[in-house]
This record gives structure tokens, sequence and C-alpha cells, in this order.
């Protein structure tokens, strides 16, 4: 069977994991930062995923977490003065899958958060991830939390910025699909539409078993800023597929393979949105090759890489190096 025969026969319906829904507990949690030139944001997100623990720590005094930033072969001058943190230096360029998988394979508690060197969270939204994750835990089944964005360009950061985590400029909320979002010529036919993916799929668990809400399948909703996962289960499936080293669908191919081996669902966090620090205004130059490896990707995904035979994905082993 193909991953793609396995995703369009899963049931999203999260229900039986809502019910479990307690703050008594939560897990342990391996947060992970890919980092690559980020030096504009990466005091920002150091900041408010420590601000976000220790205000965790606060209420939980049992909880452990480990935060790695692996570095992808680039400088870093930014101190880490925190015991519970870590760097990981690659020395060449390797991707953010490869990246990421590093700190997957580095990952010693119970649930990996994996976190975008460009996005802010909070402690909400930490903790909504955590009595997910442990509610699913408690019921033996494999889930992938994850969260939503508004978009900020950076130079209008500030502390008062938080505020927008109630707000949300992302796509899975509610958008008019744009002509350049396309990954394929085919996905013209879908310029001009108009979604509330979320509202819709009653917060994913609807998920229609055909598969596709016009472009998109039930792991696209699954964006890498932000979202968690059983350590093991992402252990076991060797991370994120390393066919995908540029922009799209790295993280996308990791939900897929927890969807098809684990069944997993995949929930949104819904409680606030978290803040995606970025240049708003790109050059046209730019923009066009961001595009350009998104339809290089999308075509890797579709065409090829959900077409594998389940067992022959499960069986690939990669080796990793690294020097802390």
């Amino acid at each position: 069977m193909t991953l793609n025969e396995k995703i369009n026969i899963h049931d999203n319906n999260y229900e039986n994991i809502e019910k479990k829904l307690s703050k008594k507990n939560i897990p342990n949690l391996s947060i992970v930062i890919p980092y690559y030139k980020s030096e504009e944001t990466i005091p920002l997100v150091i900041k408010s995923v420590e601000e976000s623990c220790q205000a965790i720590k606060n209420e939980y005094p049992d909880w452990k977490y480990m935060v790695s930033i692996i570095i992808d072969g680039c400088d870093f001058n930014q101190s880490v003065p925190f015991e519970n943190w870590q760097i990981i230096s690659l020395r060449n360029n390797m991707g953010r899958s490869y990246v990421r998988n590093i700190g997957i394979s580095a990952s010693i508690y119970e649930v990996t958060l994996c976190i975008d060197a460009d996005v802010i969270i909070s402690k909400n939204i930490l903790l909504e991830h955590l009595y997910y994750q442990q509610a699913a835990i408690n019921e033996r089944h494999a889930i992938i939390t994850c969260s939503f964005f508004n978009y900020l360009d950076i130079s209008e950061y500030s502390d008062a910025s938080r505020e927008l985590c109630d707000d949300t400029g992302d796509y899975r909320i509610g958008c008019i699909y744009q002509a350049h979002w396309k990954g394929c010529e085919n996905d013209v036919q879908f310029a001009g539409n108009e979604y509330h993916l979320l509202e819709d799929t009653n917060k994913f668990k609807n998920w229609p078993k055909t598969g596709n809400i016009g472009p998109w399948t039930l792991p696209n909703m699954v964006l890498g800023g932000c979202f968690a996962f059983p350590t093991f289960a992402a252990q076991n499936v060797n991370g994120q597929d390393i066919d995908f080293t540029n922009y799209g669908f790295e993280e996308t191919s990791l939900a897929a393979k927890l969807i098809a081996y684990f069944d997993a669902y995949v929930i949104p966090i819904t409680c606030e949105c978290c803040l995606h620090l970025e240049h708003m205004s790109l050059h046209q130059d730019d923009r066009k090759i961001k595009d350009d490896m998104f339809m290089k990707s999308h075509k890797v995904y579709f065409d090829f890489f959900l077409n594998k035979d389940i067992d022959y994905i499960r069986s690939e082993k990669y080796a990793y190096s690294y020097t802390k």
C-alpha cells in the first residue's frame, strides 16, 4: 500500500482525544529550532521560548524540557545562557529537513516540538500542545498538533505585538486562493475560490475521505513553524523525508508518514496564533525563487513521495553526523 492510499482512508475524527483532555499532567518536551542566517529574529525566538517554558515550569515544577538549536552550516553569534538549552552545529548547510531530523534524533523526551527561528510562541500555545499530547499518550494514539500564524513584518515587532496572537492571516482559517500559490498548473482552477478549512471540516475532524479540499490534503495542514508529535513515532519513520531540502513540503512529509504508519490525528491548536516574523515586502525576484522551489517540491511530493510503498519508506535509514 502506498502512502497516498493509506492517507486517503484515514479517519481524522479525534473526539476520543478531546474527551481525555486534562490539565493534571503534561509530557516532558524536546524543542527543536533549526537555524540558518536568522540573526534578526533568533534573539526574540529564544526569549519567547524560554519565557514560555519557565512560566510552565512554575505551574508544573516536575516538568522537564530541553531546547536544541541546530545550526545549519552558518555562523551563530547568539548567547544562550540557559541550563536546558544545547547548540548542535553542522559543518555544512544541509537544509531544513536534515536539520530537523538531527534535532528529532537527539530528542530525549516523550514529545518533540519543532519551532522555526522566526516564530514567536506563548505559554498558552505551548500548554495546549502539551495538553493534547498528554491526552493522546493516555489514549495510546499518535497525534500531530499544529499551530496557526499571524504574519508580521520584522520591523513592526515589539512586545506589544503579542496582542496580535488573537488575530491571524493563516490560509487554513480563511483565504481566497491566489493564483501564485499554485503548486502545478492544475491548481490554477482554484484561483479566486474562498476557503474556510478549519470551520468547514470541524477543526479537521471531518476531513473528507476523498483526500483533497481544493489543492490541499490533510498533511498540508501541518505547517513547520510550530508543530508537535510523539518523539518515538517520528524517530521510527526516520523523521522528515530528505527529498525535501528546499522550500516546501518538508514538514508535510513527516505528517504524511505519521498519518500512514500510526494513523496519527492532525489536531489544530486554536487558543492563540503564533507570530511569524518576516520581511513582508519580498523582492519580486525572491518571490519567484520561492514559488519555483515550491512547485518543484510539489511535484516531488504528489508525483513521487506519496506513491512510495509504506514498507520501503520505513526501511530507509539516514546517517546523521554532527559536532556539538
